[in-house]
């Protein structure tokens, strides 16, 4: 693959293994690593170094998730191919007026009221809208993550 093929190719890669408040995940940063040495191996995607950003642990904080996703979306355009990677916690509530799936920074807040989690959480609705100010035609999206918190 052309290096020059590869020079509007971003990535965004999430991961997080050691939360404030939730279990410890042991096997998130490795796979970030390790997708992140495929997109930058030149015999496979050829991705710029400096176009795969990973955002992992302490970083990954609702605030860091939002803004990681916000300056991705300012550095590319439509012509631009991106990948983003989440590995971490997911969450569900089932009913009342939280009700849906969330992505839990490490900074997410367990509690057996619904509001402070998703108060503390990234909703699916705002994830989607964050993606959707990427102006990139090529997106892959990927979420390793289940709803068992």
């Amino acid at each position: 693959m052309s290096h020059s093929s590869q020079l509007d190719s971003h990535a965004l890669l999430i991961g997080i293994a050691n939360y404030n408040e939730f279990s410890r995940l042991s096997k998130t940063l490795n796979d970030v690593q390790d997708i992140a040495s495929v997109l930058r191996d030149p015999n496979y995607c050829g991705y710029p170094t400096g176009q795969v950003v990973s955002v992992l642990d302490d970083r990954a904080t609702r605030e860091g998730v939002t803004k990681a996703l916000t300056e991705l979306a300012q550095r590319t355009g439509p012509l631009s191919t991106v990948v983003i990677h989440y590995a971490g916690h997911g969450l569900q509530i089932a009913s009342g007026p939280h009700k849906g799936a969330y992505l839990l920074p490490v900074d997410a807040v367990k509690s057996t009221d619904p509001a402070k989690v998703a108060e503390s959480a990234i909703s699916g609705e705002q994830f989607a809208a964050l993606l959707q100010q990427i102006p990139a035609k090529k997106m892959l999206v990927i979420l390793d993550c289940c709803h068992a918190q």
